[in-house]
């Protein structure tokens, strides 16, 4: 049995009634389940297709229809892998209170849920509840509704995928996306990367956007301050001629080391931080000479 299943078939009646033996030759090879004559009228049968589905949620494709379509039998194997759930008879995946069990089991087996139930939102949404990424399974138009899917970018941006073009070139939809997370720009358009509504929600999330952002937008000052305000470091994709700009540079300033600042803003920015640094530094020596002198005249 172990070299094939097959081989149960030459096995003696003795050896057929020992329900040890049986359960063996299912841990071993679940094909071998093919010649088993199964009474169901008799508890003991039903105990050893319960326990031979315990052992290998594969084991329920070999046993009658009987027990693909008992629920208690097709949660046991679906405990296991969701694919079991593709084994169960198309009356119990038509169910609508065995499909929601099945879901808090295991929400990938939305993938094998009749599609009349795929279509519908509740049950979608329950599985979702657990696992957001079988969204994928839903039936058309469901599969496309802006707020499911933005429940599952809420979780993992890259979910943004499932999304279909139409929406990832809508500026709302984008903007509200991006809210949970800039990185789903890199999935849109052109076209969303050069709105400002959506850059200013990206930049709001993470200054780093900027990075995404088109080169009109990169080159718009205020854009560039909000970034840099938030994140020093998105000064390295401002548009050159706005890395020397000293209101940008102080802002950038906040969030990174000078040395760092004056590699990223590059030749013209370092010579800006140059001046600055002088300005300071003068500021700095008018400001102590005044205090020392209205000390002195205190002690007068």
């Amino acid at each position: 049995v172990q070299q094939d299943g097959q081989a149960l078939e030459f096995a003696g009646a003795e050896l057929l009634a020992d329900q040890s033996f049986l359960l063996e030759a299912a841990r071993l090879n679940s094909r071998a389940l093919r010649h088993v004559k199964f009474d169901f009228s008799l508890p003991s049968d039903w105990a050893l297709a319960s326990e031979v589905v315990k052992a290998s949620w594969e084991a329920l494709a070999q046993l009658p229809m009987t027990c693909r379509s008992d629920p208690e039998l097709v949660l046991r194997a679906l405990a296991q892998d969701a694919r079991a759930f593709g084994l169960a008879s198309e009356s119990l995946r038509e169910d609508r209170a065995t499909v929601l069990k099945a879901l808090e089991v295991d929400p990938w087996a939305l993938e094998f849920v009749a599609p009349v139930l795929r279509a519908q939102k509740e049950i979608v949404f329950a599985a979702m509840r657990r696992d957001p990424e079988v969204l994928r399974f839903a039936e058309p138009p469901l599969n496309e509704e802006p707020d499911l899917l933005l429940q599952a970018i809420s979780s993992r941006w890259q979910l943004a995928e499932l999304a279909p073009k139409a929406l990832l070139a809508d500026p709302a939809f984008v903007a509200q996306a991006v809210r949970f997370d800039w990185r789903i720009l890199r999935l849109t358009t052109s076209g969303m990367r050069a709105n400002r509504e959506v850059l200013e929600q990206a930049i709001s999330q993470d200054g780093m956007s900027l990075e995404l952002a088109s080169a009109e937008l990169r080159a718009d000052r205020s854009l560039v301050l909000q970034a840099v305000r938030r994140e020093g470091w998105a000064l390295k994709y401002a548009d050159k001629a706005l890395r020397s700009d000293p209101e940008i540079l102080l802002a950038a300033s906040t969030s990174l080391p000078s040395t760092e600042l004056a590699v990223v803003a590059g030749d013209m920015g370092a010579e800006t931080l140059a001046k600055l640094r002088f300005v300071g530094q003068a500021s700095s020596q008018v400001l102590m000479s005044s205090t020392l002198a209205v000390s002195l005249n205190t002690m007068d």
